[in-house]
């Protein structure tokens, strides 16, 4: 009875174990983390974006931490006082801590008047960066902007641009990136690759608008539609840029706590993706590999 005990323990231990038990992180990486869409959590579930939070700045030595990204979506309703006051704490514990991190407006972030972008530049304009080191420049009032960062001796650009992008938001973007072009650019925008893995009208013209304008881009972050997805061009033997949607707002608890990890190798050949969340301490199930675990090779 025992044994049988036994084995049955060891069987069920057999199915409940994780696909991959620990972080891809090795000595000398450096990691970038990327939050979306937490915009349930600013709603209803606040301790729960407290927690990626806090695991970020516990884990920032451990795992050399030196960015955070965050594609849109901050709260569910615009209008909602209460839903912008708890993000705008929970990220200062950032600020805080002296975190270079970066945001933009996804369209649950805009009001519906003459001003859609006034209550988040009221949270999250030029006034809360300007003296930040990483800062680099806005586009009217933080609806775009840039930071500027150095992983493994190479400059990096990340761009950001929020909901609805007009031809002046183009025309700057462009600008930026060729002010830059010795820095490998990192996009970030909310609406831009969907669940299929296909590029949204949106996605399509910051593409045809954008990145092939610009040979330094090598990866385009976003969020907005449901789910996970992955998109490689290769533009020319030299240049490939890779395409990422990570949004989990459809899981329980508005997403339970999952967020990406890019491992940056110190080769700067490789980058290491995975997805973990600190509120269940837990990584993706099997069933979603190799779709929440990936290996990115910028170069051969």
């Amino acid at each position: 009875m025992k044994k049988t005990l036994i084995a049955a323990v060891l069987l069920l231990c057999l199915f409940t174990t994780p696909a991959y038990a620990k972080f891809s992180f090795e000595d000398g990486d450096v990691t970038i983390v990327w939050l979306s869409d937490t915009q349930y959590y600013a709603k209803n579930y606040p301790e729960i974006m407290i927690k990626q939070i806090q695991w970020i700045i516990e884990n920032r030595d451990k795992y050399n931490i030196q960015y955070v990204f965050h594609t849109g979506d901050l709260v569910d309703h615009a209008n909602d006082d209460v839903q912008w006051e708890r993000t705008d704490q929970i990220l200062k514990m950032l600020d805080m801590t002296r975190i270079p991190y970066g945001v933009l407006a996804g369209n649950h972030d805009l009001v519906h008047t003459e001003q859609p972008y006034k209550v988040f530049t009221d949270h999250f304009g030029y006034h809360r960066f300007i003296r930040q080191p990483f800062y680099g420049g806005s586009f009217e009032n933080n609806r775009g902007h840039y930071d500027l960062l150095t992983i493994h001796n190479q400059p990096y650009i990340m761009i950001y641009m929020g909901w609805d992008v007009n031809r002046s938001a183009l025309n700057w973007m462009n600008k930026v990136l060729k002010d830059y072009r010795n820095h490998t650019a990192i996009l970030a925008f909310h609406d831009y690759l969907n669940y299929k893995n296909e590029r949204s009208p949106a996605g399509e013209e910051l593409f045809q608008k954008v990145v092939l304008k610009n040979p330094n881009v090598k990866l385009v972050l976003s969020g907005h539609y449901y789910g996970t997805g992955f998109l490689e061009t290769r533009l020319s033997e030299e240049q490939r840029v890779f395409q990422m949607l990570a949004n989990y707002q459809a899981e329980k608890h508005g997403g339970n706590g999952f967020m990406r990890l890019l491992f940056f190798k110190a080769s700067q050949k490789e980058i290491q993706v995975d997805t973990y969340s600190p509120y269940l301490n837990k990584f993706r199930p099997k069933k979603h590999l190799p779709k929440e675990r990936f290996l990115l090779k910028l170069k051969e």
